[in-house]
Parts: structure tokens; sequence; C-alpha cells
């Protein structure tokens, strides 16, 4: 190894990590984000599943937040409900991206056909 060439390979790896870092956040935020868009899609189609059979609108919502918590449900109609999610990220990726909010936003919405005695 030459004399001039020590410390290249720490320079290199600083160079590489932050992207690096990047794509792996990005990654566990993405994986996150996803996973909980499949819950809120499940919780919405049971809580529509629960309208359609005639449930009250409290009792539409203790099923939907007995499935995820933390989630907003509206429009418990007759076999129609929306619900939505704030999901905050994991990573500390949004200061190293600028204009990334800090949160993002995840709805699932459920329809079913009105079982009418």
């Amino acid at each position: 190894m030459k004399r001039n060439d020590r410390g290249a390979a720490a320079v290199e790896f600083a160079l590489v990590l932050i992207p690096l870092l990047l794509i792996i956040f990005a990654m566990v935020d993405f994986g996150y984000a996803y996973y909980t868009k499949i819950t809120v899609a499940n919780a919405a189609h049971e809580g529509a599943r629960a309208s359609a059979l005639g449930d009250t609108s409290g009792e539409v919502t203790t099923r939907v937040t007995s499935i995820i918590s933390g989630v907003d449900v509206s429009n418990p109609a007759c076999g129609q409900v929306t619900v939505t999610k704030t999901l905050a990220f994991l990573t500390p990726l949004p200061s190293f991206i600028p204009g990334l909010g800090s949160t993002i936003p995840v709805a699932g919405t459920g329809d079913e056909k009105c079982y009418v005695p």
C-alpha cells in the first residue's frame, strides 16, 4: 500500500454509507406502510361486513378498532366503511429528503352488499 493511499477505504465507506442508509430506511418505511395498508383494508372489509349484517355504528367501530388501533372510522352506513390511519415514519428518512412530510396517510374502504331480512 502506498503511503498516500492511507484512509482511502474510510473515505469510500463514508461516501457509500449515506446512500446505503437511505435505501435501507426507505425499505423499512415502505414495508411498514404496506403492512399497515393491508391491515387497514382488512379492517375496513370487516367493518363493512359487520355493517352489512346490521350492526350499529358503535359495534362497527369496535370491530374495526379490535383489528387495528388508532384509526378513524367514517361512513359506517349499510355495507360501506372507510378507515383511515396516519402513519409516522419509523426511521429518520424525512430528515434526509426535503419536502417529505413526517407522516403518511393510509386509507382503506370496505364495501359489502347490505343484508336486509
